[in-house]
């Protein structure tokens, strides 16, 4: 039996390896970023700070 379907040409392979590249990145890309969302400690807001008793002109000295 034989298949009736054409072999990809050199161009429809070499985009296809591309955007298959492209979409690896992506994702790898995306995880980097969910990672780091996930391990970022929340930032030290004025509030916070004001309530904590030692600052750093106590630890000065």
């Amino acid at each position: 039996m034989t298949s009736t379907e054409p072999e990809p040409t050199k161009f429809t392979r070499a985009c296809r390896r591309v955007v298959t590249g492209a979409v690896v990145g992506a994702l790898i890309a995306l995880g980097f970023v969910l990672v780091n969302r996930f391990r970022a400690r929340p930032p030290v807001t004025q509030a916070l700070w004001d309530a904590d008793p030692i600052g750093p002109d106590d630890l000065a000295g």
